[in-house]
């Protein structure tokens, strides 16, 4: 019982440490969404002000390469003096709501051509000005700065407010920008801030573009943004994080705090006035991938870019303490229900099932292990439902003595199986004579022959067969017909035709046949002076496979009728062949064309003859042995299906075999 509770209790712990780590896992998920999202959020506010101030800039531009006519503008006329300086201070009220202030020092008498085109330029940006702080409802001025000493200032305010009483600090604006534009080529945008808008509207950051005429800088188009309304815009998306409270910011190169909907932007803040004093070190002077979450004492830390402001990036930190107390509760209620369940469930299993249980499967055990050492028992005392198990073990162990008996007297069966063919392939060198035989059944005993004899000083019996079926019953089939071959040349004394014996055996296997059993035959006699090889093939598959001096071996498909013991009455057609010196002749069962792999892909004739044309020229021994690798490849593990038996014999050639024999006596020794 001890293991018991020992066991769940280290099941419930890693359970709850599944869950604890599912929780963070789907936490940091949350958050990395939740900045993604709100990447997304200031990522397309950006792209806002990217394109309209785009849109400006083109026009600006495309004023002064002809796309534009400058053409003479009524509000132009309308520019009015105070002080050296020139304002739109007159114009009629109607229009203010559709116009910027033209405000410059100097006086419009004096106006040049270019100057006089600029301002017209600059006028014609107005209705983009508008359209602007249309789209872009969080912005405080839209305008264009000159070079040439004036200013297009939207919306509409009188001079006084936004005019200087020089432009010099307008001038060392410029100045900034043009050493900014001409530094950094391939940045669209400047991002200008934060500082103190001298206008009274508190911090602001500057989006800026420069405006060029001849790859030369005449001024810049701005849109100024004070960092509380961006905080206000950047407020809706902050308190999302559903358990998860923390800082949102948006930083600039510089680590000025440029967005926080957390702040109230009296002073310009750095980020390092937001963070906690032990995480600057380990934040600010460490290389961390965007979007990756890192864990600083009992800080979050999370960042990513924001595209169209490629300067920028927003910043997440958050205290783990609020998830970690989710955690703790969902973690502590499972394992508290999985704890009590588990003491209530020993409980009872110890009280009530201890004795129904417990203790009769011990018994069984004990049952079970005298079973094995045959010792002599006795059915212990037991509840009823458990007597069944107890006397079913009996019988298995039983039928198991049984099948050992059986499995040894089959051992036995095979070896007199195969001591019953003949295994002595050495013949007379004098005859040159080469032949060899393997037989491998698919069970213990199989159902295949072979055979092979000298019938007198001339002529050598050869056979081959497959008796229908597997097994034991095949295995007597397959030793009556082999001693029926033995006895018919017994009974001679001189060398009958093949088609004669077959036709003797047939009648003798077709008596009183109530099993239909029968066995597909080839069957030959050879003359060793001649090559001549007098045979009868009574329905056996794979066909004699001859070799052919060298070229594409060949299957001889000729069949002298059905196979042996199936038809009573049947005469068997004899055919001949002459084998030339050293050529020779290869029989197998269906063993080896039928064997399968996992594909259900059968070896074939196709691959047998591909096999057999490989290797026809080597010793008997190695061509089957060559041939029963290619069948088990084929095969691969797939279980043997059917038995296998192969017989080659070559005639008019040195004895190879002989050679073989003796190579592998001399490694040997």
């Amino acid at each position: 019982m001890f293991i018991v509770f020992t066991v769940v209790l280290f099941i419930s712990i890693f359970l709850a440490l599944i869950e604890i780590h599912q929780i963070i896992s789907n936490n940091n998920t949350r958050i990395i969404e939740g900045i993604k999202s709100r990447t997304m959020a200031v990522d397309n506010f950006m792209l806002n002000i990217n394109s309209n101030i785009n849109s400006m800039q083109i026009k600006a531009e495309n004023f002064f390469i002809g796309l534009e006519s400058s053409g003479n503008s009524k509000i132009l006329n309308s520019l009015s003096m105070n002080d050296n300086i020139y304002s739109l201070d007159n114009i009629p009220y109607q229009y203010r709501k559709y116009t910027g202030n033209i405000i410059g020092e100097g006086n419009p008498l004096d106006f040049s051509v270019k100057l006089r085109d600029e301002i017209n330029m600059s006028i014609s940006l107005n209705p983009l000005f508008e359209s602007t702080k249309h789209n872009i409802k969080n912005s405080e001025w839209i305008y264009y700065l000159s070079v040439n000493n004036f200013k297009n200032i939207y919306p509409w305010t009188t001079s006084k407010l936004v005019s200087f009483k020089n432009f010099e600090k307008q001038s060392i604006f410029l100045e900034k920008c043009k050493i900014f534009f001409e530094k950094n080529k391939k940045i669209e945008i400047w991002l200008y801030g934060p500082y103190y808008d001298v206008f009274g509207k508190g911090l602001m950051f500057t989006a800026l573009k420069p405006v060029y005429v001849d790859n030369k800088l005449i001024g810049v188009i701005g849109i100024d943004i004070t960092l509380e309304k961006l905080s206000g815009y950047l407020n809706k998306y902050v308190n999302n994080f559903d358990d998860t409270k923390g800082s949102l910011l948006i930083v600039n190169e510089y680590n000025q705090v440029i967005a926080s909907p957390d702040l109230s932007f009296e002073k310009i803040y750095k980020i390092e006035d937001i963070i906690p004093g032990k995480m600057q070190e380990n934040i600010l002077n460490k290389e961390q991938e965007p979007l990756s979450i890192l864990r600083i004492y009992s800080y979050l830390y999370i960042w990513n870019r924001i595209e169209n402001a490629p300067r920028w990036r927003i910043i997440f930190i958050s205290e783990k303490g609020t998830y970690f107390k989710l955690i703790i509760s969902r973690v502590a209620t499972v394992f508290f229900i999985l704890l009590t369940a588990l003491l209530i469930i020993i409980f009872y299993t110890k009280k009530i099932t201890f004795k129904e249980l417990i203790y009769p499967a011990e018994e069984l055990v004990r049952y079970i292990e005298k079973e094995t050492k045959n010792e002599k028992i006795v059915i212990p005392d037991v509840p009823e439902y458990w007597l069944n198990w107890f006397v079913r073990i009996s019988e298995l162990f039983e039928s198991h003595r049984k099948l050992l008996g059986i499995e040894k007297e089959l051992n036995v069966a095979r070896d007199i199986q195969h001591r019953s063919l003949p295994r002595n392939f050495s013949c007379p060198p004098e005859k040159k004579i080469e032949i060899h035989a393997e037989i491998f059944p698919a069970r213990e005993v199989g159902g295949d022959l072979y055979n092979f004899f000298e019938i007198d000083e001339k002529h050598i019996c050869i056979a081959i067969g497959d008796v229908v079926g597997k097994g034991v019953p095949a295995a007597l089939m397959m030793t009556v017909v082999k001693k029926l071959i033995d006895i018919s040349f017994l009974q001679n004394d001189r060398c009958d035709s093949p088609g004669e014996i077959i036709n003797q055996l047939n009648k003798f296997l077709c008596y009183d046949n109530q099993n239909l059993d029968y066995v597909t035959l080839f069957f030959g006699i050879l003359d060793v002076t001649t090559g001549e090889l007098c045979y009868v093939n009574c329905g056996h598959a794979p066909q004699p496979l001859f070799t052919n001096g060298g070229n594409a071996p060949f299957f001889r498909k000729d069949v002298s009728g059905p196979p042996v013991g199936s038809t009573l009455g049947i005469s068997y057609k004899e055919f001949s062949a002459v084998l030339p010196p050293g050529e020779a002749i290869f029989l197998c069962t269906d063993g080896v064309t039928e064997a399968m792999n996992k594909e259900e892909q059968l070896f074939g004739d196709k691959r047998l003859l591909e096999s057999f044309f490989s290797m026809q020229d080597k010793p008997c021994k190695e061509v089957i042995d060559g041939i029963l690798r290619e069948v088990r490849a084929h095969a691969v593990q797939e279980p043997q299906s059917d038995d296998i038996t192969m017989l080659m014999i070559r005639w008019g050639a040195e004895n190879k075999n002989a050679d073989v024999a003796r190579q592998q006596k001399q490694q040997g020794a």
